[in-house]
């Protein structure tokens, strides 16, 4: 079966190269808190609580530390990153419908697409206070979005289900 995605070079898992990104999401994320003060509300009981993101296959993961006012993304090697209290594992393609809110993530975890491990409750906080809301986690995405991540984000929606299973 073909990758979903081609593999990263490591040239481009460097810490240089991945601070634009953790800078770029930690903005988007305090801008999204600032304009949906409710989140900030929902999330208190959270404080400092870390989410690791790691698409299945991919040499990076996405750090999420929750924070009153400040939170942010970190985008960090998959071999060098931290450890976190919850972590979330699927394909690209299945977190990014799930992100989309194209996609149940109880569906995807039930089916076996995707894998938690650790403490549930700040990640199923995240998950619904984003829910109330009326956001879905790509608001989180920098705007606006570069040429290249836009066609991969098409390529994303454009594959066909059964490929995700991979």
């Amino acid at each position: 079966m073909r990758p979903v995605l081609p593999l990263f070079p490591d040239a481009l898992v460097r810490p240089a190269l991945l601070a634009p990104a953790s800078f770029a999401l930690t903005r988007s994320l305090r801008r999204v808190m600032r304009s949906n003060p409710d989140l900030v509300e929902r999330l208190k009981d959270f404080e400092g609580a870390r989410i690791m993101i790691a698409p299945r296959s991919w040499p990076l993961v996405f750090l999420i530390t929750l924070r009153i006012r400040c939170g942010s993304i970190e985008v960090l090697s998959a071999e060098t990153a931290a450890s976190a209290d919850v972590r979330v594992e699927a394909p690209i393609s299945v977190l990014w419908t799930i992100f989309e809110g194209l996609e149940d993530g109880d569906t995807a975890f039930f089916s076996s697409d995707l894998t938690i491990e650790g403490e549930v409750a700040s990640l199923l906080a995240l998950r619904n206070a984003i829910d109330a809301a009326g956001l879905n986690w790509t608001a989180l995405v920098p705007v606006p979005v570069p040429r290249t991540f836009a066609r991969l984000i098409d390529r994303l929606r454009a594959e066909p289900r059964q490929a995700r299973h991979a």
